[in-house]
Protein backbone atom coordinates (compact mmCIF):
# COMPACT_ATOMS: atom_id res chain seq x y z
CA UNK A 1 0.00 0.00 0.00
CA UNK A 2 1.10 3.69 -0.97
CA UNK A 3 1.77 6.16 1.51
CA UNK A 4 -0.99 8.34 -0.64
CA UNK A 5 -3.45 4.77 -0.08
CA UNK A 6 -2.50 5.35 3.60
CA UNK A 7 -3.40 9.16 3.57
CA UNK A 8 -6.70 8.64 1.73
CA UNK A 9 -8.12 6.10 3.89
CA UNK A 10 -7.42 7.87 6.91
CA UNK A 11 -9.16 10.84 5.65
CA UNK A 12 -12.03 11.60 7.57
CA UNK A 13 -15.45 11.64 5.16
CA UNK A 14 -16.31 14.66 3.83
CA UNK A 15 -19.87 14.70 5.54
CA UNK A 16 -17.72 14.81 8.81
CA UNK A 17 -15.62 17.41 7.52
CA UNK A 18 -18.41 19.53 6.75
CA UNK A 19 -20.10 18.97 9.89
CA UNK A 20 -17.35 19.89 11.73
CA UNK A 21 -16.71 23.18 10.06
CA UNK A 22 -20.62 24.19 10.47
CA UNK A 23 -20.30 23.33 14.47
CA UNK A 24 -17.03 24.95 14.91
CA UNK A 25 -18.60 28.38 12.89
CA UNK A 26 -22.02 27.98 15.58
CA UNK A 27 -19.68 27.42 18.52
CA UNK A 28 -18.01 30.90 17.62
CA UNK A 29 -21.41 32.42 16.67
CA UNK A 30 -22.80 31.60 19.79
CA UNK A 31 -19.86 32.73 22.03
CA UNK A 32 -19.99 35.99 19.92
CA UNK A 33 -23.61 36.54 20.42
CA UNK A 34 -24.72 34.85 23.64
CA UNK A 35 -21.42 33.72 25.64
CA UNK A 36 -20.17 31.10 27.68
CA UNK A 37 -23.32 30.76 29.19
CA UNK A 38 -24.85 29.97 25.92
CA UNK A 39 -22.99 27.31 24.73
CA UNK A 40 -25.10 24.23 24.91
CA UNK A 41 -25.14 21.25 22.63
CA UNK A 42 -28.49 22.63 21.60
CA UNK A 43 -27.82 26.74 21.20
CA UNK A 44 -24.64 25.04 18.89
CA UNK A 45 -26.89 22.19 17.26
CA UNK A 46 -29.53 25.07 16.57
CA UNK A 47 -26.31 27.31 15.20
CA UNK A 48 -25.10 25.06 12.75
CA UNK A 49 -28.80 23.80 11.16
CA UNK A 50 -28.26 20.40 12.75
CA UNK A 51 -29.68 18.23 15.40
CA UNK A 52 -28.27 17.67 18.61
CA UNK A 53 -26.93 13.85 17.92
CA UNK A 54 -23.93 14.51 15.80
CA UNK A 55 -22.91 18.00 17.79
CA UNK A 56 -22.92 15.35 21.03
CA UNK A 57 -20.88 12.75 19.03
CA UNK A 58 -18.09 14.45 17.82
CA UNK A 59 -17.86 16.70 21.14
CA UNK A 60 -18.88 15.35 24.44
CA UNK A 61 -19.10 18.58 26.48
CA UNK A 62 -18.86 22.63 25.92
CA UNK A 63 -15.34 22.40 26.99
CA UNK A 64 -14.64 20.67 23.95
CA UNK A 65 -16.57 22.62 21.56
CA UNK A 66 -14.34 25.31 22.85
CA UNK A 67 -11.03 23.52 22.99
CA UNK A 68 -11.87 23.13 19.22
CA UNK A 69 -13.10 26.33 18.43
CA UNK A 70 -9.73 27.95 19.44
CA UNK A 71 -8.15 25.71 17.90
CA UNK A 72 -9.80 26.04 14.20
CA UNK A 73 -10.89 29.46 14.42
CA UNK A 74 -10.38 31.68 17.66
CA UNK A 75 -6.24 31.18 18.29
CA UNK A 76 -5.71 31.61 14.56
CA UNK A 77 -8.07 34.48 14.31
CA UNK A 78 -6.58 36.05 17.83
CA UNK A 79 -3.27 35.66 16.53
CA UNK A 80 -3.28 37.03 12.99
CA UNK A 81 -5.28 40.73 14.71
CA UNK A 82 -2.19 40.28 16.82
CA UNK A 83 0.56 40.55 14.40
CA UNK A 84 -1.64 42.94 12.52
CA UNK A 85 -2.07 45.37 15.32
CA UNK A 86 2.23 44.68 16.02
CA UNK A 87 2.84 45.31 11.92
CA UNK A 88 1.23 48.65 12.32
CA UNK A 89 2.93 49.73 15.16
CA UNK A 90 6.06 48.40 13.26
CA UNK A 91 6.35 46.22 16.26
CA UNK A 92 6.87 43.26 14.68
CA UNK A 93 9.92 40.61 15.56
CA UNK A 94 11.46 38.76 11.88
CA UNK A 95 13.39 36.86 13.90
CA UNK A 96 10.45 34.71 15.30
CA UNK A 97 8.37 32.18 12.40
CA UNK A 98 5.31 33.86 10.61
CA UNK A 99 3.24 30.95 9.89
CA UNK A 100 0.47 30.07 11.72
CA UNK A 101 -0.65 26.87 13.77
CA UNK A 102 -3.60 26.53 11.18
CA UNK A 103 -2.83 25.42 7.42
CA UNK A 104 -3.40 28.15 4.57
CA UNK A 105 -7.44 26.81 3.75
CA UNK A 106 -8.46 27.21 7.63
CA UNK A 107 -6.12 30.64 7.23
CA UNK A 108 -8.37 31.74 4.48
CA UNK A 109 -11.84 30.41 5.78
CA UNK A 110 -10.80 32.04 9.38
CA UNK A 111 -10.21 35.49 6.80
CA UNK A 112 -13.55 34.84 4.60
CA UNK A 113 -15.69 34.45 8.32
CA UNK A 114 -14.22 37.73 9.88
CA UNK A 115 -14.60 39.60 6.66
CA UNK A 116 -18.42 38.00 5.99
CA UNK A 117 -18.84 39.23 9.33
CA UNK A 118 -17.81 42.52 9.40
CA UNK A 119 -20.00 43.02 6.35
CA UNK A 120 -23.80 41.70 8.36
CA UNK A 121 -23.18 38.73 6.05
CA UNK A 122 -22.37 36.01 8.57
CA UNK A 123 -25.26 33.97 7.66
CA UNK A 124 -23.71 33.45 4.49
CA UNK A 125 -20.91 30.94 6.15
CA UNK A 126 -22.49 27.70 7.53
CA UNK A 127 -22.33 24.77 5.30
CA UNK A 128 -21.66 27.15 2.25
CA UNK A 129 -17.54 27.13 2.43
CA UNK A 130 -15.97 24.56 -0.20
CA UNK A 131 -16.57 20.58 1.61
CA UNK A 132 -13.51 19.22 0.12
CA UNK A 133 -10.53 20.91 1.97
CA UNK A 134 -8.00 19.64 -1.04
CA UNK A 135 -10.00 21.85 -3.36
CA UNK A 136 -7.36 24.45 -5.00
CA UNK A 137 -7.58 28.19 -2.67
CA UNK A 138 -8.28 30.25 -6.03
CA UNK A 139 -12.12 30.11 -5.33
CA UNK A 140 -11.60 31.13 -1.93
CA UNK A 141 -8.99 33.62 -2.75
CA UNK A 142 -11.79 35.66 -4.98
CA UNK A 143 -14.19 35.32 -2.48
CA UNK A 144 -12.26 36.39 0.24
CA UNK A 145 -11.51 39.56 -1.81
CA UNK A 146 -15.20 40.34 -2.46
CA UNK A 147 -15.97 39.93 1.31
CA UNK A 148 -13.35 41.79 1.90
CA UNK A 149 -14.99 44.73 -0.71
CA UNK A 150 -18.23 44.19 1.02
CA UNK A 151 -17.09 45.19 3.89
CA UNK A 152 -15.48 48.33 2.94
CA UNK A 153 -12.14 47.27 4.20
CA UNK A 154 -10.39 47.87 0.81
CA UNK A 155 -8.78 50.82 2.09
CA UNK A 156 -6.38 48.31 4.81
CA UNK A 157 -4.63 47.35 2.14
CA UNK A 158 -3.43 50.98 1.45
CA UNK A 159 -2.26 51.29 5.10
CA UNK A 160 -0.65 47.81 5.02
CA UNK A 161 1.18 49.21 1.37
CA UNK A 162 2.48 52.61 3.23
CA UNK A 163 3.76 51.10 6.12
CA UNK A 164 3.35 51.44 9.91
CA UNK A 165 1.34 54.56 10.67
CA UNK A 166 -1.45 56.03 13.70
CA UNK A 167 -3.74 55.62 10.94
CA UNK A 168 -3.17 51.71 10.44
CA UNK A 169 -2.68 51.44 13.97
CA UNK A 170 -6.14 53.31 14.52
CA UNK A 171 -7.43 50.72 12.22
CA UNK A 172 -5.67 47.77 13.59
CA UNK A 173 -6.91 48.57 17.42
CA UNK A 174 -10.14 48.97 15.70
CA UNK A 175 -10.72 45.23 15.53
CA UNK A 176 -10.58 44.83 19.09
CA UNK A 177 -12.86 48.15 20.07
CA UNK A 178 -15.71 46.99 17.55
CA UNK A 179 -14.63 43.16 17.55
CA UNK A 180 -15.89 40.59 14.67
CA UNK A 181 -17.38 37.06 16.28
CA UNK A 182 -14.28 35.63 16.37
CA UNK A 183 -12.44 38.22 18.42
CA UNK A 184 -15.54 38.17 21.08
CA UNK A 185 -15.41 34.71 20.96
CA UNK A 186 -11.42 34.63 21.97
CA UNK A 187 -12.67 37.11 25.08
CA UNK A 188 -14.93 34.59 26.07
CA UNK A 189 -12.60 31.26 25.90
CA UNK A 190 -9.43 33.45 26.98
CA UNK A 191 -11.53 34.40 30.49
CA UNK A 192 -13.11 31.00 31.17
CA UNK A 193 -9.66 29.05 29.96
CA UNK A 194 -8.76 29.44 33.70
CA UNK A 195 -11.43 27.23 35.00
CA UNK A 196 -10.70 24.15 32.44
CA UNK A 197 -7.44 22.95 32.12
CA UNK A 198 -7.84 21.18 28.72
CA UNK A 199 -8.98 24.56 27.43
CA UNK A 200 -6.19 26.57 29.14
CA UNK A 201 -3.66 23.74 27.62
CA UNK A 202 -5.29 24.51 24.35
CA UNK A 203 -4.82 28.26 24.74
CA UNK A 204 -1.25 28.28 26.35
CA UNK A 205 0.14 26.29 23.32
CA UNK A 206 -1.71 27.59 20.45
CA UNK A 207 -1.45 31.15 20.63
CA UNK A 208 0.37 32.08 23.93
CA UNK A 209 3.92 30.54 22.72
CA UNK A 210 3.72 33.22 20.19
CA UNK A 211 2.34 36.02 22.40
CA UNK A 212 5.01 34.91 25.45
CA UNK A 213 7.89 35.38 22.35
CA UNK A 214 7.11 38.56 21.41
CA UNK A 215 6.89 39.89 25.34
CA UNK A 216 9.72 38.00 26.93
CA UNK A 217 11.71 40.17 29.47
CA UNK A 218 14.93 38.73 28.97
CA UNK A 219 15.20 38.31 24.78
CA UNK A 220 17.59 40.13 22.55
CA UNK A 221 15.89 43.38 22.31
CA UNK A 222 13.36 44.23 25.76
CA UNK A 223 12.94 47.55 24.63
CA UNK A 224 10.56 46.11 21.91
CA UNK A 225 8.97 43.40 24.39
CA UNK A 226 8.08 46.42 26.29
CA UNK A 227 6.13 48.18 23.53
CA UNK A 228 4.70 45.08 22.05
CA UNK A 229 3.29 43.87 26.00
CA UNK A 230 1.55 47.51 26.08
CA UNK A 231 0.28 47.52 23.04
CA UNK A 232 -1.27 43.56 23.35
CA UNK A 233 -2.50 44.93 26.72
CA UNK A 234 -4.74 47.72 25.46
CA UNK A 235 -5.79 45.66 22.43
CA UNK A 236 -7.10 42.85 24.98
CA UNK A 237 -8.44 45.36 27.25
CA UNK A 238 -10.53 46.94 24.79
CA UNK A 239 -12.06 43.67 23.75
CA UNK A 240 -12.78 43.86 27.18
CA UNK A 241 -14.32 46.98 27.79
CA UNK A 242 -16.14 47.42 24.44
CA UNK A 243 -19.57 47.58 26.16
CA UNK A 244 -18.68 50.60 28.26
CA UNK A 245 -20.92 53.66 27.06
CA UNK A 246 -19.80 55.23 23.47
CA UNK A 247 -16.76 53.49 23.21
CA UNK A 248 -17.78 51.62 19.72
CA UNK A 249 -18.00 55.57 18.75
CA UNK A 250 -14.35 56.62 19.74
CA UNK A 251 -11.85 58.03 17.33
CA UNK A 252 -8.39 56.37 18.24
CA UNK A 253 -5.67 58.61 15.70
CA UNK A 254 -4.73 60.74 18.26
CA UNK A 255 -3.95 57.77 20.73
CA UNK A 256 -2.42 56.06 18.01
CA UNK A 257 -0.25 58.80 17.49
CA UNK A 258 0.54 59.16 21.24
CA UNK A 259 1.74 55.75 21.53
CA UNK A 260 4.31 55.39 17.86
CA UNK A 261 5.32 58.73 19.84
CA UNK A 262 5.99 56.80 23.03
CA UNK A 263 7.46 53.67 21.54
CA UNK A 264 10.09 55.64 19.18
CA UNK A 265 11.18 57.52 22.48
CA UNK A 266 11.63 55.09 24.83
CA UNK A 267 13.19 56.62 28.31
CA UNK A 268 15.81 54.26 30.09
CA UNK A 269 14.42 51.79 32.31
CA UNK A 270 14.34 52.81 36.26
CA UNK A 271 15.29 51.08 38.97
CA UNK A 272 10.97 50.67 40.14
CA UNK A 273 10.02 51.44 43.92
CA UNK A 274 9.47 47.81 45.27
CA UNK A 275 5.97 49.05 46.81
CA UNK A 276 3.85 46.02 47.74
CA UNK A 277 -0.09 46.98 46.72
CA UNK A 278 -0.92 45.08 50.02
CA UNK A 279 -4.24 45.83 49.51
CA UNK A 280 -4.73 42.86 46.38
CA UNK A 281 -3.45 40.22 48.86
CA UNK A 282 -6.44 40.75 50.19
CA UNK A 283 -9.11 41.85 47.88
CA UNK A 284 -11.62 40.04 49.16
CA UNK A 285 -11.43 41.57 52.77
CA UNK A 286 -15.40 42.34 53.11
CA UNK A 287 -16.41 44.37 55.65
CA UNK A 288 -20.21 44.79 56.08
CA UNK A 289 -20.25 44.45 59.81
CA UNK A 290 -22.44 41.03 59.32
CA UNK A 291 -19.98 38.11 59.84
CA UNK A 292 -22.66 35.75 58.44
CA UNK A 293 -22.65 38.59 55.24
CA UNK A 294 -19.12 38.91 54.90
CA UNK A 295 -18.37 34.86 54.97
CA UNK A 296 -21.05 34.48 52.18
CA UNK A 297 -19.25 37.01 49.63
CA UNK A 298 -16.13 35.98 50.36
CA UNK A 299 -17.05 32.02 49.47
CA UNK A 300 -18.81 33.76 46.18
CA UNK A 301 -15.91 35.11 44.98
CA UNK A 302 -13.77 32.65 46.05
CA UNK A 303 -16.02 29.75 44.28
CA UNK A 304 -16.68 31.68 40.93
CA UNK A 305 -12.77 32.26 41.18
CA UNK A 306 -12.83 28.30 41.42
CA UNK A 307 -14.68 27.28 39.06
CA UNK A 308 -16.45 30.49 37.09
CA UNK A 309 -19.68 32.26 37.14
CA UNK A 310 -21.57 29.43 35.23
CA UNK A 311 -19.91 26.40 37.11
CA UNK A 312 -20.18 27.68 40.88
CA UNK A 313 -23.35 26.46 41.94
CA UNK A 314 -25.30 28.24 45.57
CA UNK A 315 -24.81 24.88 47.05
CA UNK A 316 -21.34 24.92 46.53
CA UNK A 317 -21.16 28.93 47.40
CA UNK A 318 -22.55 27.46 50.54
CA UNK A 319 -19.77 25.24 51.26
CA UNK A 320 -17.11 27.56 50.51
CA UNK A 321 -19.11 30.29 52.98
CA UNK A 322 -18.63 27.75 55.52
CA UNK A 323 -22.45 28.17 55.74
CA UNK A 324 -25.92 26.76 54.52
CA UNK A 325 -27.40 27.32 51.11
CA UNK A 326 -30.52 28.64 52.81
CA UNK A 327 -28.57 31.43 54.06
CA UNK A 328 -27.90 32.26 49.88
CA UNK A 329 -31.92 32.33 49.51
CA UNK A 330 -32.31 33.68 52.83
CA UNK A 331 -30.43 36.92 51.72
CA UNK A 332 -30.64 37.01 47.61
CA UNK A 333 -33.59 36.26 45.58
CA UNK A 334 -30.98 34.25 43.60
CA UNK A 335 -27.49 33.19 42.23
CA UNK A 336 -26.78 36.17 40.28
CA UNK A 337 -28.08 39.00 42.46
CA UNK A 338 -25.90 37.21 45.11
CA UNK A 339 -22.94 37.57 42.43
CA UNK A 340 -24.14 41.71 41.50
CA UNK A 341 -24.10 42.25 44.94
CA UNK A 342 -20.63 40.61 45.91
CA UNK A 343 -19.27 42.27 42.91
CA UNK A 344 -20.84 45.73 43.64
CA UNK A 345 -18.89 45.71 46.90
CA UNK A 346 -15.87 44.69 46.29
CA UNK A 347 -15.39 46.98 43.33
CA UNK A 348 -16.03 50.18 45.34
CA UNK A 349 -13.77 48.96 47.93
CA UNK A 350 -11.25 48.04 45.30
CA UNK A 351 -10.98 51.12 42.39
CA UNK A 352 -10.64 53.48 45.50
CA UNK A 353 -7.84 51.19 46.99
CA UNK A 354 -6.12 51.16 43.36
CA UNK A 355 -6.26 54.61 43.06
CA UNK A 356 -4.59 55.46 46.53
CA UNK A 357 -2.11 53.18 45.65
CA UNK A 358 -1.11 54.62 42.38
CA UNK A 359 -1.07 58.15 43.43
CA UNK A 360 0.61 57.67 46.48
CA UNK A 361 3.47 56.07 44.14
CA UNK A 362 3.37 59.06 41.93
CA UNK A 363 3.33 61.60 44.40
CA UNK A 364 6.86 61.06 44.90
CA UNK A 365 8.08 59.21 41.50
CA UNK A 366 5.78 60.71 39.01
CA UNK A 367 2.61 59.28 37.62
CA UNK A 368 4.69 57.62 34.81
CA UNK A 369 6.51 55.43 37.21
CA UNK A 370 3.28 54.82 39.11
CA UNK A 371 1.53 53.37 36.24
CA UNK A 372 4.47 50.63 35.59
CA UNK A 373 4.56 49.67 39.39
CA UNK A 374 0.26 49.19 39.13
CA UNK A 375 1.34 47.59 36.22
CA UNK A 376 3.84 45.23 37.82
CA UNK A 377 1.71 44.29 40.67
CA UNK A 378 -1.48 43.43 38.81
CA UNK A 379 0.37 40.80 36.87
CA UNK A 380 2.13 39.27 40.11
CA UNK A 381 1.97 35.61 39.83
CA UNK A 382 0.72 35.03 42.66
CA UNK A 383 -2.53 37.13 42.01
CA UNK A 384 -3.73 34.42 39.35
CA UNK A 385 -6.73 33.86 41.47
CA UNK A 386 -7.32 37.62 41.72
CA UNK A 387 -6.92 37.98 38.27
CA UNK A 388 -9.61 35.04 37.58
CA UNK A 389 -12.22 36.49 39.48
CA UNK A 390 -12.00 40.36 37.99
CA UNK A 391 -11.77 39.17 34.62
CA UNK A 392 -14.82 36.64 35.29
CA UNK A 393 -16.82 39.56 36.64
CA UNK A 394 -15.71 42.01 33.43
CA UNK A 395 -16.70 39.15 30.94
CA UNK A 396 -20.26 39.02 32.73
CA UNK A 397 -20.88 42.70 32.47
CA UNK A 398 -20.77 42.01 28.23
CA UNK A 399 -23.71 40.32 29.15
CA UNK A 400 -25.58 41.49 32.23
CA UNK A 401 -26.82 44.95 32.64
CA UNK A 402 -26.67 45.42 36.36
CA UNK A 403 -23.22 43.96 36.38
CA UNK A 404 -22.33 46.45 33.32
CA UNK A 405 -23.56 49.49 35.59
CA UNK A 406 -21.44 47.90 38.44
CA UNK A 407 -18.56 47.69 36.17
CA UNK A 408 -18.41 50.71 35.53
CA UNK A 409 -20.94 53.02 37.26
CA UNK A 410 -17.78 52.80 39.81
CA UNK A 411 -14.98 54.25 37.28
CA UNK A 412 -17.32 56.77 36.13
CA UNK A 413 -17.91 58.05 39.99
CA UNK A 414 -14.11 58.04 40.70
CA UNK A 415 -13.58 60.48 37.19
CA UNK A 416 -16.66 62.52 38.44
CA UNK A 417 -14.45 62.84 41.81
CA UNK A 418 -11.49 63.41 40.47
CA UNK A 419 -12.12 66.05 37.71
CA UNK A 420 -13.75 68.05 40.95
CA UNK A 421 -10.89 68.07 42.82
CA UNK A 422 -8.70 68.60 39.36
CA UNK A 423 -10.69 69.90 36.51
CA UNK A 424 -7.15 69.47 34.64
CA UNK A 425 -6.48 65.85 35.59
CA UNK A 426 -4.85 64.53 33.02
CA UNK A 427 -6.25 61.18 33.09
CA UNK A 428 -9.65 62.15 31.78
CA UNK A 429 -8.15 63.86 28.54
CA UNK A 430 -10.34 63.15 26.08
CA UNK A 431 -13.09 60.52 26.19
CA UNK A 432 -10.45 57.82 24.07
CA UNK A 433 -7.82 58.81 25.97
CA UNK A 434 -9.60 58.02 29.08
CA UNK A 435 -11.09 54.89 27.68
CA UNK A 436 -7.76 53.90 26.72
CA UNK A 437 -6.77 54.05 30.19
CA UNK A 438 -9.65 51.93 31.00
CA UNK A 439 -8.24 49.67 28.54
CA UNK A 440 -4.52 48.80 29.44
CA UNK A 441 -5.94 48.35 33.13
CA UNK A 442 -7.95 45.67 31.93
CA UNK A 443 -5.79 44.22 29.39
CA UNK A 444 -2.29 43.81 31.79
CA UNK A 445 -4.84 41.37 33.78
CA UNK A 446 -5.50 39.22 30.92
CA UNK A 447 -1.87 39.67 29.15
CA UNK A 448 -0.54 36.99 31.82
CA UNK A 449 -2.89 34.51 30.35
CA UNK A 450 -0.66 34.37 27.39
CA UNK A 451 2.61 35.72 28.62
CA UNK A 452 3.25 34.71 32.06
CA UNK A 453 6.68 36.73 32.64
CA UNK A 454 5.56 39.87 31.02
CA UNK A 455 5.21 41.51 34.69
CA UNK A 456 9.48 41.40 34.64
CA UNK A 457 9.10 43.92 31.71
CA UNK A 458 10.37 47.39 33.01
CA UNK A 459 7.08 48.97 31.82
CA UNK A 460 8.32 52.48 32.42
CA UNK A 461 10.34 52.67 29.81
CA UNK A 462 7.11 53.01 27.84
CA UNK A 463 4.81 54.58 30.95
CA UNK A 464 7.28 57.45 31.57
CA UNK A 465 7.17 58.98 28.33
CA UNK A 466 3.28 58.78 27.62
CA UNK A 467 2.96 60.16 30.90
CA UNK A 468 5.30 63.29 29.42
CA UNK A 469 4.40 63.35 26.05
Amino acid sequence: MTSVEVVERRRPPSSLVRNDARIMGAVVAVLADAGWAGVTVASVARAAGLSPRPVQDRFPDRWAMAVGAWQQQVGPALEGALLELLESAGLEDDRLPRDRPAGPVLQLRAALESALDAAGLRHLIVGQLPEDLDDPLLEMNLALESALDAAGRADLMSLRAAGPSADWLANALGAFLRPGAELRAAAELLVVSAFNDDLAETVGSEVAHRVAAWCHPTGEHPEAAVSRAYLISIALGLLLSRTRQGAADLDLRDEARHLLDAFKNQSKPAVLPATRAEHLDDFLGFDTGDASLDALLRGTMEEVGRVGYEGATTAAIGRASGRSEGLVFARYPSKVDLFVDATRRQHARNWRANEVFHQGIAAVHGPGIAEAVVIREFQRPDLRGYRAISLEQVRMALHDERLREVQWGELELLVAQALAEDPNWAAAGTPAHLHLSVAIGLGVTVLPILAPEAWLLPYDVVTVPLDEG
